[in-house]
C-alpha cells in the first residue's frame, strides 16, 4: 500500500479533528532596519564565494544552499546578438553570479549580490563598447506584506565595458514587516528573479529579454515561542535541509544506532511487521498535543517489548521522531489500515535527550525554523 505523505489538506483535518488551537500573533510592527558593517559584508560574501566554488550544484538553478541560510548561483550562459535581417553578428559568454543570505533568526530580511562576470567574446567582432547588458530585479515590486529596496539597487543597465570594470551590482535586500503574512506562523512567501536585457547600440540589431536568468525563493514567519527560537526569521524555502548523526559520537551513538537500524535494517527493530520501511525524509509536526500522542503511542511498544524500564536512567526512543508528521500516532491517522511505519527502542536517557531537546529542538528545528510542514533528511554518518 502507498505510505506517501498525505499532504497539507491530510494535515489541516487532523488538526481540525483534535482540536488544536491555532498560535495568536501580537500587533504587527513594522522592524528596526538592521545595520551591517562593510567589513562584514564583505566578509560573509568571500566566504560564500569560496564555500561554493567547487559545487556542482551551483552551476545549475536554483543553486548550491548551505542549508537554508546561503544561497550561490554561477550560472554561465551564452548568447547571441542578432541583427533585424537576421545575420549573427557574434557570440558572447557570461558568468551570472548570485549571492543570497537570509536571515535566519531574528530578523525578516534576506540580501543578494548579482554580478555578471567573465564577459567574453566567443563569436564574430563585437564591440564591448556598444553591448548594453540591462539587469532587472523583481518580485519585491507590489507584493502585499514586503518593503523593497531603493528602485536604483534594483536595476542596472551598463555596457560591456561597464561590467568588465565593475561587475558587481550594489547589495540589495527584501524584507517584510514583524507579524504580518497568513497562518499561524504569519509567513510570506516570496521570489526574487533577475531578468537581463541585451541591446546592441548599433541601429540595427534586435534587443534580446532573458526573463528569471536568476531566482531565489524565500519565506517569512514571525513563530515566535511556537518554534522555540527567536520571533521573526527568514530562509530561502527551496533546499530540503538534513538533520546529521554520527555513530562514532559517544554523546548519541545509540540512537544513531537506532536510526540507522529502523532505515536500515528495520528487521531488527520493534514494532515488527513484513513490509516495514522507515522513511529517512521526515515532515515537521508542531502541535504539542499530536506530539504527546505520538509520545504515549510509541512507549506503548517500548513496554510490550522490553516491559518497564526506569526514565531516569532510560528512555523510550522512537523514530520517525514524535514531532514529525511520521510518529506514531499521526502516521497511523494518516495512513488508516496500517500500523506504525516506525520503531521505538530503549535507549541511555542522556542520549536520548540530548539527540532530541539540544540537536533536533533546538539546535535543528529552530536554527533552520522548521515550521509545521516542512520536510527535511535524516542522515547518518559512520
Amino acid at each position: 500500500m502507498n505510505r506517501s505523505f498525505a499532504g497539507g489538506r491530510l494535515r489541516r483535518l487532523l488538526l481540525a479533528a483534535l482540536a488544536v488551537t491555532a498560535l495568536t500573533a501580537p500587533v504587527a510592527a513594522q522592524p528596526a532596519a538592521a545595520t551591517t558593517s562593510s567589513a562584514t559584508i564583505l566578509t560573509d560574501e568571500s566566504d560564500l564565494r569560496a564555500a561554493c566554488a567547487n559545487k556542482q550544484a551551483a552551476t545549475t538553478l536554483p543553486g548550491w544552499f548551505d542549508q537554508r541560510t546561503r544561497h550561490c548561483v554561477r550560472l554561465l550562459k551564452e548568447a547571441a546578438v542578432v541583427r533585424s535581417d537576421g545575420v549573427v553578428l557574434g557570440r558572447y559568454q557570461v558568468t551570472f553570479t548570485l549571492l543570497g543570505f537570509a536571515a535566519g533568526n531574528g530578523s525578516r530580511g534576506v540580501d543578494w549580490v548579482v554580478s555578471l562576470e567573465n564577459i567574453t567574446f566567443v563569436q564574430g567582432s563585437l564591440d564591448a563598447g556598444k553591448l548594453r547588458l540591462t539587469v532587472n530585479v523583481k518580485g519585491c515590486q507590489n507584493v502585499t506584506n514586503m518593503v523593497c529596496p531603493a528602485a536604483n539597487l534594483l536595476q542596472r543597465a551598463d555596457l560591456v565595458t561597464g561590467w568588465r570594470t565593475n561587475p558587481k551590482m550594489s547589495r540589495f535586500a527584501f524584507t517584510s514587516p514583524n507579524n504580518t503574512g497568513g497562518g499561524d506562523y504569519k509567513t510570506v512567501n516570496a521570489q526574487m528573479s533577475v531578468d537581463v536585457l541585451q541591446e546592441y547600440l548599433d541601429g540595427q540589431t534586435v534587443p534580446a529579454q532573458s526573463p528569471m536568468i536568476l531566482y531565489s525563493n524565500v519565506r517569512y514567519d514571525s513563530a515566535a515561542a511556537a518554534l522555540g527560537a527567536k520571533n521573526h526569521g527568514a530562509v530561502f524555502s527551496d533546499p530540503i535541509p538534513t538533520f546529521t548523526l554520527s555513530l562514532s559520537d559517544p554523546s548519541v551513538n545509540e540512537s544513531a544506532t537506532h536510526i540507522r537500524d529502523a532505515i536500515q535494517y528495520p528487521e531488527r527493530t520493534f514494532p515488527s511487521w513484513l513490509g516495514k520501511h522507515p522513511p529517512s525524509t521526515l515532515t515537521r509536526m508542531m502541535s504539542p498535543t499530536l506530539k504527546d500522542k505520538n509520545g504515549t503511542e510509541s512507549k506503548k511498544v517500548c513496554l510490550d517489548v522490553w516491559g518497564t524500564y526506569d526514565g531516569n536512567i532510560q528512555n523510550c526512543d522512537e523514530y520517525p521522531f514524535a514531532t514529525t508528521y511520521e510518529g506514531a500516532y499521526t502516521d497511523v491517522i494518516l495512513h488508516p489500515g496500517n500500523p506504525w511505519n516506525g520503531s521505538a527502542r530503549i535507549i541511555d536517557a542522556g542520549d536520548n535527550q540530548h539527540v532530541g531537546r539540544d540537536l533536533l529542538q533546538n539546535t535543528f528545528y529552530a536554527g533552520q525554523r522548521m515550521l509545521d510542514g516542512d520536510t527535511f533528511h535524516v542522515v547518518i554518518t559512520p
